[in-house]
């Protein structure tokens, strides 16, 4: 999306984050919204039949780690 925001006189909206690290490369403006906006919940979904598998047990776990390491910084 921001690759063709770039490339066009349109407008965008992308997490902080992410425009902070590509407005430079692509020539982007950063703007403040000029309202407010509600944090998104995500969830973790999965089917019953992975609840006891070592492997997705593993995946999650460490999903889980990733992302409160990322929530911790902001």
């Amino acid at each position: 999306m921001m690759t063709m925001v770039s490339e066009s006189n349109r407008l965008g909206v992308a997490a902080g984050s992410l425009a902070e690290k590509y407005a430079e490369k692509l020539g982007l403006n950063i703007l403040t919204l000029p309202f407010t906006v509600k944090p998104i919940s995500q969830k973790m979904v999965l089917h019953n039949k992975h609840n006891k598998s070592q492997a997705h047990i593993w995946v999650r776990n460490k999903l889980l780690d990733y992302l409160s390491q990322i929530e911790n910084k902001q």
